[in-house]
């Protein structure tokens, strides 16, 4: 029988039906929110959330010292803690028999004086008894939330992760960013240059009646995006130009 221990108030689940380590992580989620209503999260002293599709024996929780951890949504929602009942309840009849010790000696005290201290004695074993399962559960309590914080530690070390990740992108860009700054920035410039230069005669390029070679790629490229491509990759065979009437000049692409 799987043992399941509910952190929010400190106590052992009881689940009807036969639940084994070989259940599914799910079915034990359906017992409880049958059992306490709402939507749950099941995690183990290690601080790994159960995933609803796994084994419980996946996570090897669940005997006898290993009890699987319950959260209730509904008070991790919530920014109050549980209301739980006192564990101390009254006992009218012990205080009516202990009062008789504050009176004076009368015949018949010494007779009520064994019961009396039977009663005493009963209640305070049971108050041991209380105190001895207060103090398991309060430790089991100490483990549950410490599996919180290991959960949240795994979740800081991703995204810890994706930070570092970040960062790694982030310098790449950085990196590239000064080079492609530059490029835009000079390119008027370039487009004044290609403006200055003429169609050379002796070049693959098809005759055109275009003054400068700035129109001729205007009138042989219409879209504008294509059209700034173009401007730079030729840009270089453009310098090349002014010093080699020869030089061949790539196809548009």
């Amino acid at each position: 029988m799987l043992r399941l221990f509910q952190v929010n108030e400190g106590r052992f689940v009881d689940l009807e039906g036969e639940l084994t380590p070989n259940s599914r992580v799910g079915e034990v989620c359906e017992g409880v929110r049958r059992e306490g209503g709402g939507g749950v999260v099941l995690m183990v002293a290690d601080g790994r959330q159960m995933e609803d599709s796994e084994l419980v024996g996946a996570y090897s929780p669940g005997m006898e010292g290993k009890p699987i951890f319950v959260f209730y949504q509904r008070y991790l929602s919530s920014p109050s803690p549980p209301s739980l009942p006192s564990l101390l309840k009254p006992r009218p009849d012990l205080e009516r028999g202990l009062a008789v010790l504050n009176q004076k000696p009368y015949p018949g005290l010494f007779q009520k004086l064994p019961p009396l201290a039977k009663q005493v004695s009963d209640c305070s074993s049971g108050l041991f008894n209380m105190y001895q399962s207060v103090r398991e559960d309060t430790q089991l309590q100490i483990s549950g939330w410490n599996a919180v914080l290991r959960n949240c530690h795994g979740i800081i070390g991703v995204y810890e992760k994706h930070q570092q990740h970040f960062s790694r992108v982030l310098e790449i860009f950085q990196s590239s960013r000064t080079h492609y700054l530059q490029l835009v920035n000079s390119f008027p410039e370039q487009v004044k240059l290609l403006q200055q230069l003429p169609v050379p005669a002796k070049t693959t390029l098809s005759p055109s009646s275009s003054s400068s070679l700035y129109d001729w790629i205007s009138t042989h490229v219409s879209d504008d995006t294509i059209h700034v491509y173009i401007v730079l990759i030729r840009l270089p065979f453009a310098f090349a130009l002014v010093h080699n009437s020869h030089v061949t000049v790539p196809n548009t692409v």
